[in-house]
């Protein structure tokens, strides 16, 4: 379950609170359960409020919780107000302490939550800065009525794709002026069955630069084909 992170500060080091381990424990026991925000918590003994870095603290429950005396506990609590690091505010059943300085131990959801707002809006940045690029390129292309025509005949299959190089190697060998034989050759290889099964149906680009067509001569539906898989 997730439930945050608190920072710990390198000066932290410098207190001596590295040399005194059970109470660095108990501090960080105790800001990891002071509330994040304002809030209400039901006890028996009523409602209490807490603001944001409090919480409710029985000296018997800290004891057992980090498995020492209460006279540890109590000694460390005392050391803990000494060096201004919580206040405590006793009531008759129990104490609501407040860490000092809360804000430099837990602002990490908000500079997290900002971080991530900012990762998130460049991803969408980018995203679309794509999309756009994408758009443009694929407004820029403008085929000839011939190529639109092979493309359109050309029959759907997983390795239909890649147009673009499709309309570089049409533009490269001029062939406008053989569509039509091209053409022919498409429909035949579709309309007699020899591209019947999808898989074994070349790449539209592979059959373009192998120049599948030639050596296929189609007359009045009869056909001597050459390399037209």
């Amino acid at each position: 379950m997730q439930r945050g992170y608190i920072k710990i500060w390198r000066k932290l080091e410098d207190s001596g609170l590295l040399q005194m381990p059970d109470t660095l424990a108990t501090m960080l026991f105790l800001i990891l359960h002071a509330t994040h925000k304002a809030t209400k918590r039901g006890t028996k003994y009523g409602v209490v409020e807490l603001e944001r870095g409090q919480g409710i603290l029985a000296i018997r429950v800290l004891a057992k919780d980090m498995k020492l005396s209460i006279q540890s506990i109590r000694t460390i609590l005392v050391r803990l107000e000494k060096m201004e690091i919580l206040t405590l505010k006793p009531t008759h059943a129990f104490s609501v302490y407040t860490i000092v300085n809360y804000n430099k131990y837990n602002d990490v959801t908000e500079q997290s939550t900002r971080e991530t707002t900012n990762e998130q809006h460049a991803a969408n940045t980018r995203v679309t800065q794509e999309q756009e690029l994408k758009h443009l390129r694929n407004k820029q292309i403008s085929f000839s009525t011939a190529f639109g025509d092979f493309w359109n005949a050309w029959p759907s299959s997983k390795r239909k794709g890649a147009q673009g190089k499709c309309w570089e190697v049409w533009k490269k060998f001029n062939l406008d002026t053989v569509s039509q034989v091209i053409i022919s050759h498409v429909e035949y290889c579709k309309g007699n069955g020899v591209w019947k099964d999808p898989d074994f149906i070349s790449a539209p680009l592979v059959y373009l630069n192998q120049r599948k067509w030639e050596g296929a001569e189609i007359k009045s539906g009869q056909s001597e084909l050459g390399n037209f898989i």
